[in-house]
């Protein structure tokens, strides 16, 4: 057999592929997105998302082929607004630095496709074998940039609700206590505190301020402790998670979450949202007396009860914030309920809408509702983020009865086995 029926009848090399359902498009999109995180240039970025456009996408799913830029370096130079030697410079540290490419280039750097004298066809250029086989890492990489995106702006709103908190407790106590030397510190340390945070604010720096407003909360909540023991007032041992029950204890203060609405579209609700019943009605089905129904009392709360009524989830992040503390703290609750946003699909923005509207401790009771009765017996809801959106217009309206959920979902937790609401 001679040479060209050979080349023409073996075996054909197979070659990485990209993972399923991604397209060369999306090999732009992870470079672009993680590019700069993982040290490239906007030049060196440029220059590689050119080179990819110029290849077929076809070959970059095609395990019988290589994907190959056979563009000059003229061409590319002149496509990126660059001279030649910037080209030479960056496809050496695509190859050396980065491992995305392999110069496979013919005589006097030639580049394109030639056939060979036994009928193969050599094909010159840029070669993204190396690229296809590093897009798992690159995933990676981009999914650990969208945790600590998602991290970030949790944080910024628990720093948000613990400082209209301190803020809060501070503005009731200077009413009495204005000279208070601890008080008086207190409010020039707040003072200090920055009032937004920029992309660069290191993730480092807005830990420690969470730590540091979470502290002067625990010392106000002492003080408040230390007052009510020695003027004799009642219920010194019980904390409630809501205190004022005729006005809401939201206070609002210049903060780096906006707490007007966002513009976004309303999340769609499902079914299991219905005007007249369903996953926020569920008081109309269980065991509150009607007076009960009605009230929207909420002395009854306290943050031992509301840890009894959280899902297994949620108390778990109840947990992690609570700490070495013998008991959780309104503050925790509050900060469980921002972690369970991005489990539940909840936008932050409809949670920043609910917060504006009925406070953080009312918002996060909204949470806890939702998160539980995904299980619910008969309605679960399958729409967190549009329940919530519904919840916040219902509160606004005056027709949100959210003691009345609690209630009943008191009286459920007492008839339900102990897995009552682990997933299935």
């Amino acid at each position: 057999m001679n040479a060209h029926l050979k080349a023409q009848f073996r075996e054909p090399e197979t070659y990485p592929v990209l993972p399923e359902g991604m397209q060369r498009s999306g090999v732009e999109r992870l470079i672009r997105r993680i590019g700069k995180t993982i040290g490239m240039t906007d030049g060196q970025i440029n220059v590689l998302e050119l080179m990819i456009q110029e290849t077929r996408p076809s070959d970059w799913i095609d395990p019988h082929t290589q994907p190959v830029c056979h563009t000059s370096q003229t061409n590319i130079a002149y496509l990126a607004n660059l001279d030649e030697r910037s080209i030479r410079r960056i496809e050496r540290a695509l190859e050396a630095k980065f491992g995305f490419v392999a110069r496979n280039v013919g005589r006097n750097h030639q580049r394109g496709n030639f056939r060979m004298s036994n009928g193969s066809v050599a094909r010159y250029g840029i070669v993204f074998s190396k690229l296809i086989e590093a897009v798992p890492h690159l995933v990676e990489v981009s999914n650990a940039l969208d945790d600590e995106r998602k991290d970030r702006l949790a944080l910024k709103q628990k720093i948000s609700a613990a400082r209209r908190m301190a803020k809060e407790k501070l503005s009731a106590l200077v009413i009495e206590h204005s000279s208070n030397s601890t008080l008086l510190g207190i409010a020039q340390q707040m003072e200090t505190w920055p009032q937004r945070f920029s992309a660069a604010t290191p993730t480092q720096m807005m830990q420690e301020l969470h730590s540091e407003v979470v502290s002067v909360v625990e010392k106000l909540e002492e003080f408040e402790s230390l007052i009510t023991q020695e003027t004799c007032r009642p219920d010194t041992r019980v904390r409630r998670y809501i205190q004022d029950t005729k006005e809401e204890n939201f206070v609002s203060c210049n903060t780096s979450v906006d707490m007007r609405p966002a513009g976004k579209p309303a999340e769609p609700i499902h079914k299991d949202a219905p005007p007249n019943g369903g996953a926020i009605c569920l008081e109309n089905k269980h065991g509150a007396s009607s007076e009960a129904r009605k009230s929207e009392s909420f002395d009854w709360l306290t943050p031992e009860i509301i840890y009894d009524l959280c899902s297994d989830e949620m108390k778990l992040q109840i947990m992690i914030s609570q700490g070495d503390k013998p008991s959780p703290a309104p503050l925790d609750i509050i900060n469980a309920s921002i972690d369970r946003l991005a489990p539940l699909g909840i936008r932050r923005s409809a949670y920043d809408d609910a917060v504006a509207e009925m406070g953080d401790a009312k918002a996060a009771l909204c949470i806890l509702v939702i998160d539980r009765n995904r299980f619910h017996p008969e309605t679960p809801i399958r729409s967190p983020g549009g329940v919530l959106v519904e919840m916040t217009r219902r509160h606004a309206s005056g027709a949100l009865r959210l003691n009345a959920s609690l209630i009943a979902l008191r009286a459920r937790t007492s008839r339900e086995p102990e897995d009552r609401y682990h997933e299935r």
